[in-house]
């Protein structure tokens, strides 16, 4: 009898703890959601903020990224020449402590990875910034802004378009800034935490080009538009003619980039989103290199591409890789801690020596 009613209690317990375990990934699953679709809301409201708002010019300040390379001769010298900083995952919002907590038990290390914020697009433009990363899934035929799903997916701007439109607004309300370069990095893992994620393919590539192409209109420069490189090395027009200007280039990966040459051809012409290749291919202009001292990377900016490289990854900082990075003479170069925004524990952030933007000797 007592055998019995032992293994009754036990089962009992079983079945209250697995109970509890539905009821907690449940709860959190449903918080979780709830938190996204009040990003979705508070984007839009800003951004209704931003139309109705006043331009605010900052192009003529003594110590904006325009004015530093104006006065440095900057303008009648190719854009390439010219550096700025750029922000990692533009949009991330560091995950509160239920997500960090869940993303723990998986993986123990992630959530000390992931302890970084980023001001909204506006805000970090306002600051000096000119470059950005987007990670964007598509979601039910929408394209969203996630770093991973449910478990590190806040941000200040969930919908790509309206991300677009804010970068959009901006541009139009300072028509001489240094180009924005907005790099798309298109994501397709993780997808078993949310059923409505969908595979990228060809005829969604085409959309996200049509999406950019309807967002920033005149002010988009497209590879269709770069001329023809010469000898193999890539010669971009001078920083003049591009004031004003915005460029989105898909982040490196094989798969999209193919199906992006199969939909346009070989230069791209046609397409608003460049691709990264390698030195001597016809839709080479940007390239993806991470590690500030890979050796590479004199070779790329020899040939005219445009390099992206880190300053810092995974809030680790190094006094050395930010060094590297400085001395690298890639173009962008970026960080989780640009000037004016939340710091690393440290008080680290980076820059050019106090500057958002530079000229390449």
């Amino acid at each position: 009898m007592n055998v019995r009613r032992v293994a009754r209690t036990a089962a009992l317990a079983a079945v209250a703890v697995v109970l509890s375990i539905a009821v907690f990934i449940g709860g959190s699953v449903a918080y979780f959601k709830l938190s996204r679709a009040s990003d979705f809301g508070r984007q839009e409201r800003r951004l209704a903020m931003l139309e109705d708002g006043d331009a605010v010019l900052l192009a003529g300040m003594a110590d904006s990224p325009e004015a530093l390379v104006t006065s440095a001769g900057g303008l009648d010298l190719p854009w390439n020449r010219t550096r700025v900083v750029a922000t990692h995952n533009s949009y991330h919002l560091r995950p509160g402590a239920l997500r960090s907590f869940i993303l723990g038990i998986a993986k123990p290390a992630e959530p000390a990875k992931l302890a970084y914020s980023h001001r909204t697009l506006t805000e970090q433009l306002d600051s000096g910034v000119r470059s950005f990363e987007l990670d964007v899934r598509l979601r039910a035929g929408r394209f969203e802004i996630t770093h991973v799903p449910l478990v590190d997916d806040r941000t200040a701007s969930p919908d790509l378009e309206l991300a677009f439109r804010e970068l959009a607004l901006w541009s139009a309300r300072h028509p001489d800034h240094l180009p924005l370069v907005v790099l798309l990095e298109l994501k397709d893992d993780w997808m078993v935490l949310d059923g409505k994620l969908e595979a990228f393919d060809g005829p969604a590539l085409g959309r996200l080009s049509g999406l950019a192409a309807a967002a920033f209109g005149a002010s988009l420069f497209g590879p269709g538009e770069l001329p023809a490189p010469v000898d193999g090395t890539v010669k971009w027009p001078k920083l003049r003619e591009l004031a004003g200007t915005v460029m989105v280039v898909v982040h490196e990966n094989d798969q999209f980039r193919g199906l992006l040459l199969e939909l346009y051809g070989p230069e791209l012409a046609g397409s608003s989103l460049f691709t990264c290749a390698p030195p001597g291919s016809p839709d080479a202009a940007f390239a993806i290199l991470n590690d500030p001292a890979d050796p590479r990377i004199p070779e790329y900016l020899d040939r005219g591409i445009v390099v992206r490289t880190r300053a810092d990854a995974d809030t680790a900082v190094s006094s050395a890789q930010a060094a590297a990075a400085l001395t690298s003479g890639a173009q962008l170069v970026s960080t989780d801690y640009p000037p004016g925004g939340p710091a690393h524990k440290s008080g680290y952030w980076f820059s050019y020596s106090g500057t958002l933007a530079v000229l390449r000797p």
